[in-house]
């Protein structure tokens, strides 16, 4: 079972920087979340998003192509709406 709790462990297991692949796969697992999993849990879902952006912004966006780019963009749509539903604070978003 996918929880942001077992995301959570995972990236406290990872590098300080993800590679695209693990930037990937953190983005296709918090997608799956449910959206009250999330509004409960803020603090771990800020932290995995800004793994993910600090990750992308130092490293991951060498590594875009054609068949991930549209990942990262429907990414960006999932976070702006999820915006509409949950309260967040978080930079450049």
């Amino acid at each position: 079972m996918n929880t942001i709790f077992k995301l959570n462990e995972k990236l406290e297991n990872s590098p300080s920087i993800l590679s695209i692949e693990d930037e990937l796969f953190f983005i296709d697992r918090l997608q799956t979340l449910p959206i009250d999993e999330i509004r409960e849990n803020k603090e771990i879902f800020k932290r995995i998003i800004s793994a993910i952006q600090e990750s992308h912004q130092d490293n991951g966006i060498f590594e875009i192509t054609d068949t991930n780019i549209n990942i990262i963009f429907e990414f960006v749509i999932w976070i702006r709406n999820l915006k509409n539903y949950i309260t967040l604070i978080l930079r450049n978003i």
